[in-house]
């Protein structure tokens, strides 16, 4: 299943790439690189789909698609934080 997940975008080192960082639950920024056109728009909020795993009463564990600067490729994000897809739209 496909989660929307908060994130905050700048420009990429391409015109079509967006560099985001994802905050994970205790508010550490993971930052990957990605093409603009994964990015949802809902709300006038940007999300990142990303894949779910697993998740608890505060916190969902989801996947990234690329691996983050510090190297981690599964992270927990706040459940305030998530956007649910269906189809990878809101």
């Amino acid at each position: 299943m496909q989660i929307g997940v908060l994130c905050e975008t700048r420009p990429g080192l391409r015109d079509s790439e967006r560099s985001i960082a994802i905050p994970d639950f205790w508010g550490r920024k993971q930052y990957i690189r990605i093409e603009a056109y994964y990015l949802h728009e809902h709300e006038g909020r940007t999300y990142m789909p990303l894949t779910f795993i697993d998740e608890d009463a505060e916190k969902v564990l989801v996947e990234l698609p690329y691996e983050a600067d510090s190297g981690k490729w599964r992270l927990f994000v706040s459940k305030k934080n998530v956007l649910h897809l269906e189809d990878g739209k809101p």
